[in-house]
């Protein structure tokens, strides 16, 4: 079972990555908003227990259908 905070990093970068546009201010903007989370919450946003191929986070800005975000319209 995942504790708490560790489900909510995972939300949150989820959102935060299919939120992501070509605007670099707005991506920078995001990122602060995600990173400022992390920190309030006593939660690391690189954690290897809720980290995808233990990368760390940041924004794939991509056109190609395997990494580009998923913005409903």
């Amino acid at each position: 079972m995942m504790a708490p905070g560790l489900f909510l990093s995972n939300v949150a970068r989820n959102a935060a990555v299919h939120l992501g546009t070509e605007s670099k201010a707005l991506n920078a903007f995001l990122l602060d908003v995600v990173n400022k989370g992390h920190e309030v919450a006593g939660v690391d946003i690189n954690d290897p227990r809720s980290t995808f191929s233990r990368e760390p986070f940041h924004f794939p800005i991509t056109t190609h259908e395997d990494g580009a975000a998923n913005l409903p319209t």
